[in-house]
């Protein structure tokens, strides 16, 4: 059974992938298989199994079939798309659809002339062996050729036979299988296999250019939902990663901060908490420039990772609408919606900039006093004085001229660090370095 068994997957080399569409049945017994283009007639006698069939169906055990992850597995090993089980013979038949390289440049056998179709069918003859011998005929078919393969035990052993009647339509070969052991394949029984055969209706045959498209729109039918799969992963990633960030930043500085308040009011009970020197003071004016070049920064330069994901995502969106086939209307609406993205993130900027400034507008002073002490700075003349610890600041920027103290993702207190002399500025750099660690986003020179 075993070399049987490999001369047939010999046989069958030109065969790829099994395809794995369900097959529909209706009321009489009449099988549609899209995916083929093809109908099939069948007799009510037969009882019809496909991978789909649900492993509790009780007709798996009115076939004879015990060992059903077994046969499953054959079907996907073999390429079985149903098998046929004739309940009064006691005899099945497969049905193989596969394709291959070597399907898909035939295309279809009623394509080829005498002379190629003799060569095709003799180049499925294998070389007999000591125990088995093999014949190909053709078998002839309303719409296409198909050939009659058999494999017969020689006399003397074993008596092993297998019969396949089978086409190329479509770039595909579709083939019918009966294999029997322990005797020969009777006629009768051959006979349940032709009027599979012949009842068998291609109701389209495409030509090389329509399967070139259609593997195509396969092609695209198999990426879409990976793509899909892999954008909104990617999206689910770096928010679950951000969220995540945020959480234990937002942690951490409520700790920092309780233990600061602590270790303050400790300090004011033992009498212990003196007035400070301010170790460096600042003077920046926020005007209209000061206040945009802020807010753009705040909105596409401190996002820069974030912005490269959204540009990589956009362009795999672009780019498969463009080379998969989708329509020039949806290739038009991906670029309008990435151009609409792009002007709406321009007027986020003009909305943040304008609230900022009308903030500002009633300030006695548009100039921050920002003096820095040993564990906490403060800010006054744009509002009133109010301290805020090192440890509540989640990050510290710096764009051009201007260095930018974050008390969470979207407030920020500027400091112009031109106000400094040069000798100041390297000494700020410095303080800022020992006391926000990590918190520096930036490096000093």
């Amino acid at each position: 059974m075993k070399r049987l068994q490999k001369l047939f997957v010999a046989i069958c080399v030109m065969f790829a992938i099994m395809l794995t569409q369900v097959v529909t049945v209706s009321a009489a017994q009449t099988m549609t298989f899209d995916d083929l283009y093809m109908t099939l007639e069948i007799s009510d006698d037969f009882i019809v199994l496909t991978p789909d069939t649900p492993k509790n169906d009780g007709r798996w055990a009115a076939a004879g079939i015990i060992q059903i992850d077994s046969k499953l597995k054959e079907f996907n090993d073999m390429g079985v798309k149903v098998l046929f089980y004739d309940k009064k013979s006691n005899t099945s038949v497969t049905m193989m659809v596969k394709d291959s390289s070597k399907t898909r440049e035939i295309v279809n056998l009623v394509s080829m002339t005498d002379t190629e179709l003799q060569e095709y069918f003799d180049s499925l003859v294998g070389k007999d062996s000591d125990t088995f011998v093999s014949t190909v005929e053709e078998y002839t078919h309303k719409q296409t050729p198909y050939f009659k393969l058999r494999l017969q035990s020689k006399e003397g052993e074993s008596p092993v036979s297998e019969v396949v009647y089978g086409t190329i339509m479509n770039g595909k070969s579709i083939g019918f299988d009966i294999y029997k052991e322990g005797s020969y394949i009777q006629d009768k029984e051959e006979e349940l296999v032709r009027s599979l055969v012949d009842n068998v209706s291609f109701t389209k045959i495409l030509d090389a250019s329509e399967i070139t498209k259609e593997s195509e729109i396969g092609i695209k039918d198999f990426i879409t939902p990976i793509l899909f799969i892999l954008i909104i992963g990617v999206i689910l990633f770096i928010f679950n990663k951000k969220n995540k960030k945020a959480s234990q930043i937002k942690k951490k500085i409520s700790q920092d901060m309780q233990e600061y308040r602590l270790n303050r009011r400790k300090l004011e009970e033992a009498g212990e908490l003196t007035k400070e020197e301010a170790l460096f003071t600042n003077s920046t004016e926020y005007h209209d420039q000061a206040i945009k070049t802020y807010c753009m920064y705040n909105q596409f330069f401190k996002r820069i990772g974030f912005w490269i994901y959204v540009i990589v995502l956009y362009l795999i969106i672009l780019g498969y609408s463009l080379f998969f086939g989708t329509s020039i209307w949806m290739t038009i609406i991906v670029t309008i919606a990435g151009i609409v993205y792009g002007y709406y993130q321009g007027i986020a900027v003009e909305k943040m900039s304008e609230a900022m400034k009308k903030k500002y507008e009633g300030s006695r002073s548009k100039n921050a006093i920002t003096k820095f002490y040993d564990d906490y700075f403060t800010v006054s003349g744009i509002q009133y004085i109010s301290d805020f610890p090192y440890v509540q600041v989640t990050e510290v920027r710096k764009s051009k001229n201007y260095i930018y103290l974050y008390l969470g993702s979207e407030i920020a207190y500027f400091v112009d660090v031109t106000t400094f002399n040069k000798l100041e500025e390297e000494n700020f750099m410095i303080f800022l370095k020992q006391r926000m660690g990590d918190k520096l986003k930036f490096k000093i020179r």
